[in-house]
């Protein structure tokens, strides 16, 4: 399942979320208002389809809400009985508050507006309803268009600030969220939202890659703006994962291989996804190198200045938004016995679209420990090990 948040139009805030995932399954309402009971007895709620310029959507407001510290919103999401999933979603989503206030004031001890039932019930309800559509499963692919934000000033306990705010440009700095700003006085993307885009959201693309949509959730904002104030999350299926990535080009005709093999190092280092180093000719007959980098969106300027920096190549190519389509992966720590002695070893293993097992890859620094440690060549290590991880792949 691939999932797309759509937040470019008017920005996103934790009840338009809300909202949003609500109308892609409203027989979770009840479930909702049992939630705000369990934050607090005092916490009303109230969910009703609205018009935002002429658009149906889920408009989701709460009441008396009581300020809360942050020990104490931590408390209150651990007693709600949400999956340990759900729970870890909620727990990262506030810590990023967390750290985006230690950024912005030097302490958390008080988190000001975010500080508060109405922020609990946001994070809780998210986690919630997104465990309740599959999110968290292996085999789904949340991705989101750019966060729309408006300009102007804020009204908050400090006074006027900027728009957007000190916590909501933290957070998307932090994560690399990319913004699109408008001329929209209002404060269209809040750091509820943006928060929990950040821990949600898998990778930010200005397009869809080819999929079949499934259902379509609409979350309506407060705000009555010249355009509907709404944020939609789409419901897709694809046969194949994709992802956007840039691709870094630069050719270079005067370094050493040991200047090529620090830098490819270095560019693992700094983020880089894969590296590759072609042979060429260039002007004149002379041999040279061609050196390409992968990297996540967000890593171009990072990654360029490595190459430049580190070669001395004048310039370096981008190529932005390149789509590549992949396997979920992750690597797992197993334990194997050779020769009667217990090891373990890190495994890349590879998912299909379904979260089953298609392919394992023992690393190769652990391969080459077992290698010296038992004195036989890494090729003899790699089959040893792998001929012990077909029963153990799946747990």
């Amino acid at each position: 399942m691939i999932v797309c948040f759509d937040p470019y139009l008017a920005g996103i805030s934790g009840n338009m979320v809300v909202g949003a995932l609500l109308s892609l399954n409203e027989n979770n309402k009840e479930k909702i208002k049992e939630l705000a009971k369990n934050i607090s007895p005092k916490l009303k709620i109230k969910i009703e389809k609205i018009r935002k310029n002429g658009f149906i959507a889920t408009y989701v407001e709460t009441y008396e809400n009581e300020r809360l510290s942050p020990k104490e919103m931590e408390e209150c999401l651990k007693k709600l009985n949400l999956s340990k999933k759900a729970l870890g979603f909620s727990l990262k989503t506030l810590n990023t508050f967390f750290e985006a206030e230690k950024k912005i004031h030097g302490d958390v001890t008080h988190l000001h507006e975010l500080g508060s039932t109405d922020t609990v019930f946001d994070i809780a309800s998210t986690a919630l309803l997104a465990d309740e559509l599959g999110f968290f499963d292996r085999a789904t692919t949340i991705i989101s268009t750019p966060v729309r934000v408006g300009t102007g000033r804020i009204k908050t306990e400090h006074g006027y600030i900027p728009n957007p705010s000190p916590a909501t440009l933290e957070i998307a700095k932090t994560y690399k969220i990319p913004l699109k700003f408008c001329d929209i006085k209002a404060e269209l993307a809040t750091p509820t939202g943006v928060a929990i885009l950040a821990n949600l959201v898998n990778s930010f693309a200005f397009e869809l890659p080819p999929v079949k949509i499934k259902n379509i959730g609409y979350g309506a904002g407060s705000f009555n703006l010249p355009f509907p104030n709404i944020m939609r999350v789409l419901i897709c299926e694809s046969e194949l994962k994709g992802e956007h990535i840039s691709v870094l080009e630069t050719n270079v005709d005067d370094v050493t291989g040991e200047i090529l093999g620090y830098t490819i190092e270095k560019l693992y280092k700094e983020g880089a996804l894969d590296v590759q180093v072609l042979h060429g000719i260039t002007k004149k007959n002379r041999p040279s190198f061609l050196i390409s980098v992968i990297t996540k969106l967000g890593d171009e300027e990072k990654l360029a200045k490595v190459l430049m920096q580190e070669t001395g190549t004048l310039g370096v190519r981008i190529k932005r938004m390149q789509k590549r389509f992949i396997f979920d992966r992750e690597i797992k720590t197993i334990t194997v016995k050779i020769s009667g002695k217990k090891r373990k070893v890190r495994v890349k293993v590879a998912y299909d679209m379904d979260g089953k097992p298609i392919n394992f890859k023992p690393e190769y620094e652990d391969l080459k420990r077992i290698a010296e440690e038992f004195k036989i060549s890494i090729k003899q290590a790699a089959l040893a090990v792998e001929s012990k991880l077909g029963d153990s792949i799946g747990d």
